[in-house]
């Protein structure tokens, strides 16, 4: 009797058996991605997917390689063709169907690395690749034969796109009463889930939005993209450490889940979990190097860590791949403000203005590094801007003020607080007005 192993195997070969090649192919270039593999060429044709690159090998040079799938029987001059592409790569051949023994015996002699449906299925496991094929089955069954089992698929489809099209427009009460229609007709639906989590939390509706976003990651737990909008909700209810382990159930199902480890530095960061927050960031940037925001988020948190100079190269970093990056501009322009560079602060400051000048606290903290400066003129146009746009604003307000009654004395910056070591408070003839500054 086939146990319950086997039987898993034996679906996966027969659906993989019965794949479009489009799909087929798409799965190879996955497993190849998983294998470290960096493709330069692919060749398909006849159910066959041939790829040329560079297999990465970690502390050696990468090996020349070419990796050829099958999914019917390999014959000697299936095996051929890999040994004709190039003579001096590795030769990799996998087929769930197996090998004739012609074949097998021309791998060996060209040493031909083969895999057949054990070898195929191992790898799928190896590289967390079986369940979320088994996944893909699932859904295109569903697609394909559902009709047997769901006489209104069309119906259900129908509204499906209804709901989409009104949310995508904010229409989202007309939104939900479409999805929800959807999901009297196939009350298990994870897609239908997820987008009634999104318009409730549209519509403000955030402990529903929970709900139902539980209940699509429920529907269907090996797929990481639900866990991740779960994490999302839980984020936007302030539950965090909930939120980090949805996170780490998305990763779990794809270790290159780039925005799934984003997220997860965000939400380390923000409970002050400095050092972890890097980490995630680093696994990011593993997979891509040029991501903005992994590289102003890891400057973040190297700049709570104290680490002020690795910081500002993350941030100079950002802003050479992508210089409109706003958010990394303000945190070059504080950090080096923090440093005491303000006169590239204010460049800094003077290039956020250019895309924001609404923002009263960046012309405030633009006002204090003209003060730094002793450029007491352009300070106080900054403090007036910031009022002007929020005019409750009290440090921009008591700055301002000290500034008119002649509060600073040898050019001493004022920030409006009390500080007993600063020299130019010690000077001061209204101190007493202020209130002590935090240490």
């Amino acid at each position: 009797m086939m146990g319950e192993e086997g039987k898993v195997a034996k679906g996966i070969l027969k659906a993989i058996g019965e794949m479009e090649d489009e799909e087929f192919q798409s799965l190879c270039r996955e497993l190849a991605d998983h294998m470290d593999v960096q493709i330069e060429e692919i060749e398909s044709s006849g159910g066959e997917t041939r790829i040329r690159g560079e297999m990465k090998r970690a502390g050696k040079d990468p090996v020349a390689l070419v990796l050829a799938f099958k999914k019917d029987t390999a014959k000697p001059e299936d095996l051929q063709r890999i040994v004709s592409l190039n003579k001096d790569a590795v030769g990799i051949f996998i087929t769930p169907s197996g090998f004739s023994s012609d074949a097998k015996a021309y791998g060996d002699e060209f040493e031909i690395k083969m895999f057949d449906a054990d070898g195929f299925i191992s790898l799928l496991r190896q590289y967390d690749l079986a369940d979320s094929l088994e996944d893909r089955l699932r859904k295109k069954f569903i697609e394909k034969e559902g009709a047997r089992f769901l006489p209104s698929i069309d119906r259900l489809e129908g509204f499906m796109k209804l709901a989409n099209d009104h949310f995508s427009i904010n229409s989202h009460k007309k939104a939900l009463q479409y999805v929800e229609q959807a999901l009297e007709l196939k009350p298990n639906y994870d897609r239908a889930w997820s987008l009634k989590s999104r318009i409730c939390e549209a519509l403000g509706e955030m402990d529903m939005a929970l709900e139902c976003a539980k209940k699509a990651a429920e529907y269907n737990i090996g797929d990481p993209e639900l866990w991740l909008a779960l994490g999302n909700v839980l984020s936007r209810m302030g539950t965090t450490k909930e939120e980090i382990a949805c996170y780490d159930r998305a990763i779990g199902l794809n270790k290159k889940f780039i925005q799934a480890w984003t997220n997860k530095g965000v939400a380390l960061h923000s409970l002050g979990r400095y050092k972890e927050a890097v980490e995630c960031y680093d696994r990011v940037l593993e997979l891509d190097a040029s991501n903005t925001q992994a590289l102003n988020n890891r400057g973040a948190a190297l700049r709570k860590l104290g680490e002020e100079k690795e910081a500002l190269k993350m941030y100079e970093r950002t802003l050479e791949i992508d210089p409109d990056f706003v958010d990394a501009w303000i945190n070059k322009a504080v950090l080096l403000q923090l440093i005491g560079d303000d006169a590239e602060a204010v460049k800094a400051f003077d290039k956020v203005l250019q895309e924001v000048n609404d923002n009263p606290k960046i012309w405030f903290q633009k006002g204090i590094s003209h003060m730094n400066l002793r450029e007491d003129a352009n300070a106080k146009k900054c403090f007036e801007e910031a009022l002007a746009l929020d005019p409750s604003l009290i440090e921009a307000k008591t700055a301002k003020e000290k500034m008119k009654s002649g509060v600073r004395k040898k050019g001493y910056p004022c920030y409006g607080d009390y500080d007993s070591k600063d020299e130019g408070c010690a000077e001061c003839k209204v101190s007493d007005e202020c209130k002590e500054k935090s240490k």
